[in-house]
């Protein structure tokens, strides 16, 4: 866990998320709006783990690999956002 930044500058919220949503959508194969509520979901718990700062939650990209790593073969998880 260390601060996440974006050009230089901690990474805020927003940023988080959209850094997130991409990684749902570039390695995921999701549409823009499923990579969003699944982003959203991450963080929501990386808030509920790490509080309330994003700088001090795990990166984005790792954050949506773990959550990718309990979907099924075919990329879709049980339990949808």
């Amino acid at each position: 866990m260390g601060r996440h930044y974006l050009q230089g500058i901690a990474m805020t919220r927003d940023q988080w998320l959209k850094t997130c949503a991409q990684r749902f959508i570039d390695r995921g194969g999701l549409d823009i709006g499923e990579a969003a509520a699944y982003a959203e979901e991450c963080a929501r718990q990386q808030k509920d783990e790490h509080g309330i700062d994003p700088a001090t939650w795990d990166a984005p990209a790792d954050a949506a690999d773990d959550d990718m790593s309990y979907w099924d073969n075919d990329g879709a998880e049980d339990d949808e956002p």
